[in-house]
C-alpha cells in the first residue's frame, strides 16, 4: 500500500500516511515505523533518478563510506536532491550487492 501510494503522489507525505493509516485502522506511529524501515520509501519529493549508496557494515569494508564521503565533498550531494531536481542521493543500509565491491543502484522514478 505504501509503495503503491508513493508511486501516485511521488513520496509518502503526513497526509498519505494519516490515510494508510486510517484505512488500516492503525496508529499514524505504525505506519511510520514500517517506512522507516524499508530505504526505497520516501518522506520527501525525489528527484527523477534516485540514487542509494550502500555503506553498511559489507560495504564499508569494500570502501563505501570513502566513496560516500569522497562524493559528498566533490558535488552537491550533501543536499540530497540536486538544484535541477534530477538527482536524489542516499545512503542506504544495504543494496544486496556487497559480496563485489561498494555499489549505487539508480531507480527511476515513476511520474
Amino acid at each position: 500500500m505504501l509503495l503503491y501510494a508513493q508511486d501516485e503522489v511521488g513520496y509518502i507525505s503526513e497526509a498519505v500516511i494519516q490515510e494508510i493509516a486510517k484505512r488500516l485502522d492503525l496508529f499514524d506511529l505504525d505506519v511510520r515505523s514500517v517506512l522507516s524501515y524499508y530505504s526505497m520509501l520516501r518522506t520527501k519529493p525525489a528527484g527523477k533518478y534516485n540514487i542509494q549508496v550502500c555503506t553498511n557494515i559489507s560495504c564499508m569494508l569494500r570502501a563505501g563510506t570513502r566513496f560516500w564521503t569522497t562524493a559528498n565533498q566533490s558535488s552537491d550531494w550533501h543536499k540530497q536532491v540536486t538544484a535541477d531536481g534530477k538527482f536524489r542521493w542516499r545512503k542506504s543500509s544495504a543494496l544486496a550487492l556487497a559480496a563485489g565491491r561498494p555499489h549505487a543502484s539508480e531507480l527511476r522514478v515513476p511520474r
